[in-house]
């Protein structure tokens, strides 16, 4: 796949390695069941393959943010992610999406920036999260784009991590937040940036 490289990046340049903050604290009440725990494949379940991608990437810490029922679960998968993985369980994940946010940007030891990756979408991979770090100083956070639409995951800079850790409310909205802040749209041939798995129909078919 064919990505664009930023000018800023120079041959040679010794890659940074930024955190990466998994969201999955949702009900998932379109699904029915813990979506962290739907099947990747034969070998893993979303969150086991998201948590490897990071891991092979070189995150410099993951802090996965979940609910109580799944907690049980996810403490039985700790010990096989070797490296600096943090699991963090949100205690009122029906205040919405940017608790989950805030609270795991509380909890990261490192600030220079970090990856915000869905759980309903498993299909990053290391070669995206690579660009999209050679891109990191062209604005204040990086998205990807497939065909001009946006996706996921996004790579957020030091400055917006410190602003929505220094906040002491969770009566935001990610995307409204993120509006006061550059961005820089990072287009890519991968399509499966645009995944958002929400019921077992959408299941079914990005699986296929």
């Amino acid at each position: 796949m064919n990505f664009i490289m930023s000018k800023r990046h120079q041959i040679g340049q010794r890659p940074r390695k930024y955190s990466t903050l998994i969201l999955a604290a949702g009900q998932s009440s379109r699904m029915k069941q813990s979506k962290l725990q739907l099947a990747y494949d034969t070998q893993y379940s979303f969150i086991e393959q998201l948590v490897n991608t990071y891991l092979a990437y070189g995150s410099r810490e993951i802090v996965v943010v979940a609910s109580q029922p799944d907690e049980a679960y996810l403490l039985s998968k700790e010990r096989c992610f070797a490296g600096p993985f943090h699991l963090i369980i949100n205690p009122s994940p029906e205040k919405g999406r940017f608790s989950s946010v805030r609270l795991g940007m509380q909890q990261l030891k490192s600030v220079s920036g970090v990856f915000l990756q869905n759980i309903d979408n498993p299909f990053t991979q290391v070669s995206l999260l690579t660009s999209l770090g050679q891109n990191a100083l062209e604005a204040d956070y990086v998205s990807p784009t497939y065909n001009g639409r946006s996706g996921h995951p996004a790579l957020l800079s030091k400055r917006i991590v410190g602003d929505i850790r220094a906040l002491s409310s969770d009566a935001h909205h990610l995307r409204e937040f993120l509006q006061t802040y550059s961005r820089f749209r990072l287009e890519t041939e991968h399509k499966h940036i645009l995944s958002n798995i929400n019921t077992p129909e959408e299941y079914q078919k990005n699986m296929e």
